[in-house]
């Protein structure tokens, strides 16, 4: 039984070539010929080389020539330029059906395996998305109208039977209600991912800034205000470069109002920020919160430490 030809196989960037028609060809860069370009758009470097000694059928020679040792291939990675091979092609040498000039082009790969110009960086301004939403929430305070900012109190009488008298009883009380949720994300490509820090005094890893909340003014809003939600990144070139994103929620800080229990009440504040929690002081024998009357009954209570979020220079202030 005879035996079937085994199908040639091709790498990324290579077409099949009969061995007879590369022959005794060889490359040789045209230093004069190539040129880099370096513009607000990225980088563009291209590079010709001079290919000799193509034989065999005239058809295949000018593809040939791209598979000429030394001539990169499409998607090669250069580490000296930093870029990827964007485009190969080859052209004729008027008179010379042996010889041919391969001109290579190199770029950044995209996304979905297109190309763009645009380099990676960790300080270029980032590709920026807002979301508003709501979200399910509670609070002790009234957060709209009048008694904005003052704590939430229900009340009822005591009576004493025995002695004939009732008294009236105060205790806070707590509301489930829809809070606004504003995020912002940020994407960028970059030269790190998200789980090393960059060196030479750039951002840290992730784990500086995931779960923290802003340190100083912050997107317009004092510390304390954004909390960052997510820092993760994929690399679609085998970890050359990083399309990270950045998603920070926003809530807003409120300030309680309450008055001191005298004849004539003082009026006293007491600044939360939004990711910050008020703690209020609980009855022993009701267990629940008392009404609060001077600063010792409420605290306020830090959840997360904080960050330096302009060290991920995403935004133009």
């Amino acid at each position: 039984m005879a035996k079937m030809a085994k199908t040639p196989t091709r790498k990324r960037g290579q077409i099949w070539v009969p061995p007879n028609v590369l022959g005794e060809a060889s490359a040789a860069p045209l230093v004069d010929k190539g040129y880099v370009n370096i513009t607000s758009q990225g980088t563009r470097a291209v590079f010709v080389w001079h290919v000799t000694g193509l034989g065999g059928p005239v058809e295949l020679r000018l593809g040939s020539a791209t598979q000429v040792t030394g001539i990169p291939r499409y998607g090669d990675w250069s580490r000296p330029l930093g870029l990827f091979v964007t485009n190969v092609q080859a052209d004729p040498v008027p008179g010379s059906p042996s010889q041919a000039h391969v001109t290579v082009e190199y770029g950044i790969q995209a996304d979905g395996g297109g190309w763009f110009n645009n380099e990676p960086s960790e300080t270029e301004p980032a590709q920026i998305e807002i979301v508003s939403t709501v979200q399910s929430a509670t609070t002790n305070m009234h957060l709209a109208g009048p008694k904005k900012g003052q704590q939430i109190l229900v009340s009822h009488i005591v009576k004493d039977e025995e002695a004939g008298t009732s008294t009236l009883v105060e205790q806070g009380g707590e509301i489930a209600f829809e809070d606004e949720m504003d995020m912002v994300i940020f994407r960028r490509r970059e030269n790190f991912s998200p789980g090393v820090a960059v060196p030479n005094g750039g951002r840290g890893s992730s784990r500086m800034y995931r779960r923290h909340t802003n340190a100083t003014v912050f997107m317009g809003d004092v510390a304390g205000t954004w909390f960052c939600t997510k820092m993760d990144g994929y690399s679609d070139d085998g970890g050359v470069t990083w399309n990270n994103t950045y998603e920070f929620q926003r809530r807003e800080g409120t300030t309680l109002i309450a008055y001191t229990d005298a004849e004539a009440p003082v009026r006293w504040e007491l600044p939360v920020p939004g990711w910050d929690t008020l703690a209020v002081y609980r009855d022993p024998e009701t267990k629940e919160p008392i009404k609060v009357t001077n600063p010792g009954e409420v605290e306020v209570v830090q959840n997360y430490e904080h960050a330096e979020f302009h060290d991920l220079r995403l935004y133009v202030p």
